[in-house]
């Protein structure tokens, strides 16, 4: 379990490296930005299927500058007690690698503190196990 989320948040941080390398700088908000490049957001989807894996699939949900991954275990029997713990203990471990990861998206847009990325896990019903929302560091 902890391998298959530690190779999530990889791919994700490099998904969000690239997105700031190419920014265009005139869209609006993230949403703006994601469906004026639908390369970028199809590179996205390709990157978080390959990073699905038995028993739990990986999805991003953009919405104005929300960001949000949702990480679906798709087998309830893989919910015990220690998971629903190193959920939410890697949600506080992993802050700065997130916070690093709203900063690049708000230079994609050319924005300081704009965006918020939230990663949401939640049990094959849809109900949340654990949630975190992150924003770029202040200066």
């Amino acid at each position: 379990m902890k391998k298959r989320t530690v190779k999530s948040i990889v791919c994700a941080a490099l998904m969000a490296m690239a997105l700031s390398v190419t920014a265009c700088g005139s869209n609006k908000t993230l949403e703006d930005y994601m469906n004026s490049a639908p390369e970028e957001m199809k590179e996205l989807e390709d990157q978080m299927a390959a990073a699905s894996t038995d028993g739990m699939s990986i999805s991003v949900d953009v919405k104005g500058n929300e960001f949000t991954y949702v990480y679906t275990f798709e087998d309830a029997a893989m919910l015990t007690d220690e998971v629903r713990e190193n959920i939410s203990s890697g949600l506080e471990a992993s802050a700065s690698l997130f916070e690093m990861m709203a900063q690049q998206l708000d230079e994609a847009i050319e924005q300081k503190n704009a965006v918020t990325l939230t990663v949401k896990y939640v049990d094959p019903d849809g109900n949340v196990i654990g949630e975190q929302s992150y924003k770029a560091p202040e200066e």
